[in-house]
């Protein structure tokens, strides 16, 4: 039962993530205005969704070490993926604290200001955006499966291929957002 509500909140979190990083890349490239009220109370539902898939994954993961630790079998290099899944997750959610204080910005006599955007916040969104392609690509065929759709390889190519440019146009906001700050 929890893997079913972590999987209705996790085709929730893609929808919310997929706004926000559409939209956030459209703002570095100076293409979109900030601050639309759609997209803050979308953002807001994403951190919140986020935070409950975080619970619920890490008890899940609680869960399976339990069962490998009474096993006595830990299969390491067999379960390479899950690992690969629990670690990607917990960079992610090391890399999202650093996007929120990078993009976070200030107030200043009534004014919104941004901090800076350097190299080091370039490397870290990239890596960011490399940690959230291989969680989402890694899990992509198990929540698909969770969600009781039929036809798995009809769609998860289709998924793939959207997810993937959406992941490339984030990229490419990032780095011409760090273009337009070191002119």
């Amino acid at each position: 039962m929890m893997r079913r509500i972590n999987s209705i909140i996790t085709g929730a979190m893609m929808l919310t993530f997929l706004i926000h990083a559409i939209s956030g890349a459209f703002m570095m490239l100076n293409i979109m205005e900030g601050g639309s009220m759609l997209l803050i109370v979308a953002t807001n539902l994403f951190v919140i969704l986020a935070f409950i898939h975080i619970l619920i994954g890490a008890k899940l993961t609680a869960d399976s070490l339990r069962t490998i630790k009474k096993s006595g079998v830990y299969y390491f290099r067999e379960n390479l993926v899950f690992w690969a899944r629990r670690v990607s997750g917990f960079a992610i959610i090391l890399f999202m604290v650093f996007h929120v204080l990078i993009f976070a910005g200030r107030s200043e006599d009534g004014f919104f200001r941004l901090n800076l955007f350097g190299s080091f916040e370039l490397v870290i969104s990239l890596v960011f955006v490399v940690c959230l392609a291989i969680h989402i690509i890694s899990n992509i065929n198990p929540l698909l499966i969770s969600l009781g759709i039929p036809s798995l390889r009809k769609y998860s190519g289709d998924i793939l291929f959207v997810l993937s440019v959406v992941m490339l146009f984030c990229a490419a906001g990032f780095i011409g957002y760090y273009i337009l700050w070191i002119r």
